[in-house]
Protein backbone atom coordinates (compact mmCIF):
# COMPACT_ATOMS: atom_id res chain seq x y z
CA UNK A 1 0.00 0.00 0.00
CA UNK A 2 1.09 3.55 -0.75
CA UNK A 3 -0.12 6.75 0.86
CA UNK A 4 -0.80 10.06 -0.79
CA UNK A 5 -1.48 13.30 1.03
CA UNK A 6 -1.23 17.02 0.48
CA UNK A 7 -0.13 18.88 3.60
CA UNK A 8 0.53 22.42 4.70
CA UNK A 9 3.85 23.47 6.21
CA UNK A 10 2.57 22.56 9.69
CA UNK A 11 1.32 19.14 8.49
CA UNK A 12 -2.39 20.01 8.42
CA UNK A 13 -4.40 18.15 5.76
CA UNK A 14 -7.93 19.55 5.94
CA UNK A 15 -10.64 21.29 7.89
CA UNK A 16 -14.41 20.90 7.92
CA UNK A 17 -14.38 18.37 5.08
CA UNK A 18 -12.28 20.45 2.71
CA UNK A 19 -8.67 20.64 1.65
CA UNK A 20 -6.76 23.57 3.08
CA UNK A 21 -4.98 24.27 -0.18
CA UNK A 22 -6.26 23.59 -3.68
CA UNK A 23 -3.52 22.94 -6.19
CA UNK A 24 -4.55 21.98 -9.71
CA UNK A 25 -1.23 20.25 -10.47
CA UNK A 26 -1.55 18.17 -7.28
CA UNK A 27 -5.11 17.20 -8.22
CA UNK A 28 -4.02 16.07 -11.68
CA UNK A 29 -1.15 14.08 -10.18
CA UNK A 30 -3.55 12.42 -7.70
CA UNK A 31 -5.82 11.33 -10.55
CA UNK A 32 -2.87 10.11 -12.62
CA UNK A 33 -1.48 8.02 -9.76
CA UNK A 34 -4.73 6.54 -8.42
CA UNK A 35 -6.79 5.89 -11.56
CA UNK A 36 -7.43 2.17 -11.97
CA UNK A 37 -6.30 1.48 -8.40
CA UNK A 38 -7.95 0.92 -5.04
CA UNK A 39 -8.31 3.92 -2.72
CA UNK A 40 -8.84 3.42 1.01
CA UNK A 41 -10.49 6.39 2.71
CA UNK A 42 -12.50 7.34 5.74
CA UNK A 43 -16.18 8.22 5.58
CA UNK A 44 -15.55 11.96 5.91
CA UNK A 45 -13.00 11.89 3.11
CA UNK A 46 -15.47 10.03 0.87
CA UNK A 47 -18.25 12.49 1.68
CA UNK A 48 -15.98 15.43 0.80
CA UNK A 49 -15.96 14.40 -2.88
CA UNK A 50 -18.62 16.54 -4.60
CA UNK A 51 -19.20 14.02 -7.38
CA UNK A 52 -19.44 10.92 -5.21
CA UNK A 53 -17.11 7.95 -5.66
CA UNK A 54 -13.76 8.43 -7.34
CA UNK A 55 -14.39 7.30 -10.90
CA UNK A 56 -12.29 4.51 -12.35
CA UNK A 57 -11.20 3.27 -8.94
CA UNK A 58 -12.26 0.86 -6.21
CA UNK A 59 -13.38 3.09 -3.32
CA UNK A 60 -13.00 1.37 0.06
CA UNK A 61 -14.68 3.42 2.78
CA UNK A 62 -13.81 2.84 6.44
CA UNK A 63 -16.53 3.74 8.95
CA UNK A 64 -17.61 2.45 12.34
CA UNK A 65 -21.23 2.42 11.10
CA UNK A 66 -21.89 -1.09 9.72
CA UNK A 67 -25.16 0.18 8.18
CA UNK A 68 -23.55 3.08 6.32
CA UNK A 69 -24.90 3.63 2.81
CA UNK A 70 -22.47 5.81 0.80
CA UNK A 71 -24.15 8.79 -0.88
CA UNK A 72 -24.06 8.88 -4.69
CA UNK A 73 -22.85 5.27 -4.90
CA UNK A 74 -25.95 3.86 -6.59
CA UNK A 75 -25.05 4.63 -10.22
CA UNK A 76 -21.39 3.90 -10.78
CA UNK A 77 -19.29 4.73 -13.78
CA UNK A 78 -17.50 1.88 -15.53
CA UNK A 79 -14.49 0.67 -13.57
CA UNK A 80 -15.80 2.19 -10.34
CA UNK A 81 -16.84 0.29 -7.23
CA UNK A 82 -17.62 1.16 -3.62
CA UNK A 83 -17.11 -1.10 -0.62
CA UNK A 84 -17.74 -0.27 3.03
CA UNK A 85 -15.69 -1.80 5.85
CA UNK A 86 -15.81 -1.13 9.58
CA UNK A 87 -12.14 -0.96 10.59
CA UNK A 88 -8.69 -0.18 9.22
CA UNK A 89 -7.79 -3.87 9.52
CA UNK A 90 -10.89 -4.82 7.53
CA UNK A 91 -9.74 -2.41 4.81
CA UNK A 92 -6.35 -4.12 4.70
CA UNK A 93 -8.00 -7.53 4.57
CA UNK A 94 -10.42 -6.45 1.81
CA UNK A 95 -7.61 -5.09 -0.36
CA UNK A 96 -4.91 -7.68 0.31
CA UNK A 97 -5.05 -9.06 -3.23
CA UNK A 98 -5.50 -5.75 -5.07
CA UNK A 99 -2.62 -4.84 -7.36
CA UNK A 100 -2.22 -1.20 -6.25
CA UNK A 101 -3.71 0.34 -3.13
CA UNK A 102 -3.57 3.99 -2.08
CA UNK A 103 -4.38 5.33 1.37
CA UNK A 104 -5.91 8.77 0.76
CA UNK A 105 -7.11 9.94 4.20
CA UNK A 106 -8.29 11.15 6.57
CA UNK A 107 -6.19 11.73 9.62
CA UNK A 108 -7.36 8.77 11.71
CA UNK A 109 -6.64 6.31 8.89
CA UNK A 110 -3.18 7.75 8.32
CA UNK A 111 -2.52 7.36 12.04
CA UNK A 112 -3.90 3.79 12.09
CA UNK A 113 -2.28 2.45 8.92
CA UNK A 114 0.98 4.30 8.37
CA UNK A 115 2.88 2.80 11.30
Amino acid sequence: MDAIVSVTRDWAIGKDGALLVRNKADMHRFVELTRGCTCIMGRKTYESFPGGPLKGRRNVIVTHDAGYVPPKAEELAAGTSVDVVTSPQAALDATSTDARVWLIGGESLYRALLP
